[in-house]
C-alpha cells in the first residue's frame, strides 16, 4: 500500500498536474534528492570526523597549558551539541564566493536533453494562452452550446497563429462551471495568459465581451465588447483573434482564413457538436440529425461534414450501431469533407482515424497524417494522432515525445493521458505509466480500466500490495478479473489466478480475445495464448490487433516461431512497419531540441 499511498498523495498536493501541466518536464523533487544537493550528507559525514580530530588535539594539548579534563569533556559536549545547528544552517545556507547567502530550494539535477526542454518550455510561456469556455448570459440561459462555440471557434482561429502556444480545448473545458481563480487556471494549465468572456444571445444580434487576463498576477490587459449581427460572427472571432495578438506582440505571418456560412447552419453544428461531445447514443444520435440539418442548410460545410464522420464513428465504437454500417457512414462523410476542402487538416486527420482501426491501411494513414500536419503543424489533437500511428508503427519511444507535446497543449485530457500511459507501458516505463494512470484518476475517478492500469504498472514495479488494492477497486469487471488473473499469479496464487481467468473467459471471452491471451501469454501458457490471438479477427471490435501487440504481457511469446506469422496477418511484422514512410518533427518553436524522427 506504500507506493499506492504515496501517489495519492502527490496527487492530493497537484505533484503529478504540475508534472503534466504547468512543468510537463520536471520530475517532483525528493527529499533525499534535496538532502544531497545541500550538502546536508557530506556535512553529517565530515562534522563526526573533523569533531573527532578536535578532540585528540584537544586531549594532547590541554594538559600542556595545566588545564584539567574538564575542559576537554566541555569540548566533547559543546561539538556534540553544535551536530544539529551545523545541519541546519547547511540546509538553509549556502556558502558563495560572495558570503553566506540563503538557501531555496531548485529544481532537480536534469539530464542534458530534458535541462534543454524546460529551457524551452520557459521561454514560450510569455505567448501561451488558454481560451476558457464562455459564460452563457442569454436571458433563459438556454445558448450554452452556442457560448461553447464561440469559445472554441475563437480557439481554432489562434491555434492557426505559430507564434501562439494554445491550450486544446478538453483541457479547458475541463474548467466549466467550476468556481476556481485565474491564476490557479494559468498554473494548472501551465499558461501565462487566459482569454475569458462571455455571450448573450437575443434575438438576430450577439453580444460578446472579452477579457485578456495575465494569469500569473491576475490582471487584466484588456476589455472588449462586440455587438453584432449573428451573420459576422466569424468575423467578430478573427477580429479578437488579431486583437489577442497585438496585445501579446506576437507576429501573424499571414491572414487566417475564416470560412463564412449561414447563421442557421453554425448554430446547428454547435449544437451537434456539443450532443455529440456529451457522449452516450441519444446524444449521438440527436448529434447526427443536427449535423444533417446544418448540412442541408449549407451542403459546403467541412467542419460539418468532419462532425458527422467523427459522430458516426463514436457510434460505431460504442456499439450501438451496426458497426459496418457506421463506418462505411463515417468514410463516405469524411471523403466528402476533404472533397470540398482537400486543405482542411481536422478531416485529413479523421480519415487517418479510419485507416488506422477500421481499414487497417497504416500507409494510407501515414498519408493523411503527413498532409494533416502540413497544414496544422502546433495543432495538439492531430499530433495526438499522429502519436497513435507512430504507436501502430512500433516506434513507441517516438509515440511518448509526441504524446508529452500534446499533453503539454491538452494537460487536463483524459485521453491523452490515459494513451499515454498505455505507451509508456509498452517501453516498460512502469513508474512513468503509473505516474500517468495517477493522473487518469485524478481527472476521471471513474475513469474504466484506469485502476486495473494502475495496478498493472505497480505490479510490473514489484509492488504487489499495491497493485491488489488498485486492481480490487477497479470498477470495469473484465479489467478487473484480467488484472487479478495477473497479479495471482505473480504472487504465486496458481489457483486463484485460475478462477479469475476462468470468470473472465466465461463472462467477457467474446468480447476481448486478445485480453485473455495476453493473460495466458503472460502466464507462459503459449499455445492457449496463440489459439484466443487467432479469435481476435472474429471476434474484436476491430478485427485487428494494432496497437496491442506493443503489450509487455505479450514478451513471452516473441521468440516463439509463431509470432512472427501473427505479425504478418496484422500487417505488423517488422518489414511491412518499415515499408510505412512516416516522418514528423515537432515545432521548434515548441520544443526546442526538437529534430525530426524517422
Amino acid at each position: 500500500m506504500a507506493a499506492a499511498f504515496d501517489m495519492r498523495s502527490m496527487l492530493a498536493s497537484g505533484g503529478l498536474i504540475r508534472l503534466h501541466a504547468g512543468n510537463p518536464l520536471v520530475p517532483p523533487l525528493s527529499l533525499l534528492g534535496e538532502l544531497k544537493r545541500r550538502k546536508v550528507y557530506r556535512v553529517a559525514t565530515a562534522y563526526p570526523v573533523i569533531a573527532w580530530v578536535i578532540v585528540q588535539v584537544a586531549e594532547t594539548v590541554f594538559p600542556l597549558f595545566g588545564f584539567d579534563d574538564s575542559l576537554a569533556r566541555g569540548t566533547v559536549i559543546a561539538l556534540a551539541i553544535g551536530f544539529v545547528p551545523a545541519l541546519v544552517v547547511t540546509w538553509l545556507y549556502e556558502l558563495t564566493p560572495q558570503g553566506l547567502r540563503r538557501e531555496r530550494a531548485a529544481e532537480p539535477d536534469l539530464p542534458a536533453d530534458l535541462a534543454s526542454k524546460h529551457d524551452g518550455a520557459a521561454k514560450t510561456m510569455d505567448r501561451s494562452i488558454a481560451v476558457l469556455p464562455f459564460s452563457d448570459l442569454s436571458p433563459a440561459r438556454d445558448q450554452e452550446y452556442f457560448s461553447d462555440g464561440v469559445a472554441e471557434e475563437l480557439l481554432n482561429v489562434l491555434v492557426a497563429i505559430p507564434e501562439l502556444r494554445v491550450i486544446s480545448r478538453a483541457s479547458v473545458f475541463a474548467f466549466k462551471g467550476k468556481q476556481i481563480e485565474l491564476p490557479e487556471i494559468g498554473r494548472r494549465l501551465g499558461v501565462s495568459y487566459v482569454l475569458d468572456g462571455s455571450v448573450r444571445l437575443a434575438g438576430g444580434r450577439v453580444r460578446i465581451s472579452v477579457k485578456l487576463i495575465d494569469a500569473r498576477t491576475d490582471t487584466h490587459i484588456w476589455s472588449e465588447r462586440y455587438d453584432h449581427d449573428i451573420d459576422d460572427i466569424l468575423a467578430i472571432q478573427d477580429e479578437i483573434a488579431a486583437r489577442v495578438v497585438d496585445k501579446l506582440k506576437a507576429t501573424l505571418v499571414q491572414p487566417v482564413a475564416v470560412t463564412q456560412v449561414p447563421s442557421e447552419a453554425y448554430t446547428l453544428y454547435l449544437r451537434a457538436r456539443h450532443a455529440s461531445d456529451a457522449g452516450g447514443e441519444l446524444n449521438m444520435r440527436r448529434a447526427q440529425s443536427l449535423y444533417e440539418a446544418a448540412l442541408n442548410i449549407a451542403p459546403q460545410y467541412t467542419a460539418a461534414w468532419t462532425g458527422l464522420s467523427i459522430n458516426f464513428f463514436r457510434l460505431a465504437t460504442g456499439r450501438t450501431t451496426p458497426m459496418a454500417e457506421a463506418y462505411r457512414q463515417s468514410r463516405e462523410a469524411i471523403e466528402r469533407a476533404l472533397q470540398i476542402d482537400p486543405g482542411y487538416a481536422p478531416a485529413h486527420a479523421h480519415s487517418a482515424w479510419l485507416a488506422m482501426f477500421v481499414e487497417r491501411d497504416l500507409a494510407a494513414a501515414a498519408r493523411s497524417l503527413n498532409r494533416a500536419l502540413r497544414l496544422a503543424p502546433t495543432d495538439a489533437w492531430i499530433i495526438g494522432r499522429a502519436a497513435a500511428l507512430l504507436y501502430n508503427l512500433g516506434r513507441v519511444d517516438d509515440a511518448i515525445t509526441l504524446g508529452e507535446y500534446e499533453i503539454s497543449h491538452d494537460p487536463l485530457s483524459v485521453p491523452a493521458c490515459w494513451n499515454q500511459g498505455m505507451r509508456q507501458l509498452a517501453a516498460r516505463r512502469w513508474r512513468e505509466a503509473a505516474d500517468s494512470f495517477a493522473t487518469v484518476l485524478e481527472l476521471a475517478p471513474e475513469k474504466p480500466g484506469a485502476r486495473a492500469a494502475l495496478g498493472e504498472a505497480l505490479l510490473r514495479m514489484g509492488d504487489l500490495a499495491a497493485a491488489r488494492a488498485e486492481i480490487e477497486r477497479e470498477t470495469d469487471a473484465a479489467s478487473r478479473l484480467l488484472g487479478l488473473a495477473r497479479l495471482e499469479f505473480a504472487v504465486g496464487d496458481r489457483l486463484a489466478s485460475d478462477r479469475a481467468l476462468a470468470q473472465a473467459i466465461e463472462q467477457h471471452g467474446e468480447d476481448d480475445p486478445a485480453g485473455i491471451a495476453s493473460v495466458l501469454a503472460y502466464r507462459g501458457e503459449r499455445d492457449r495464448a496463440f489459439e484466443w490471438l487467432a479469435k481476435v479477427a472474429s471476434h474484436s471490435a476491430y478485427g485487428w490487433l494494432g496497437e496491442e501487440l506493443q503489450s509487455a504481457a505479450f514478451d513471452n511469446l516473441r521468440e516463439d516461431l509463431r509470432w512472427q506469422p501473427v505479425l504478418e496477418a496484422h500487417g505488423l511484422a517488422p518489414k511491412q512497419l518499415s515499408a510505412v514512410a512516416f516522418a514528423v518533427s515537432l515545432p521548434d518553436r515548441q520544443r526546442p531540441d526538437a529534430a525530426a524522427m524517422r
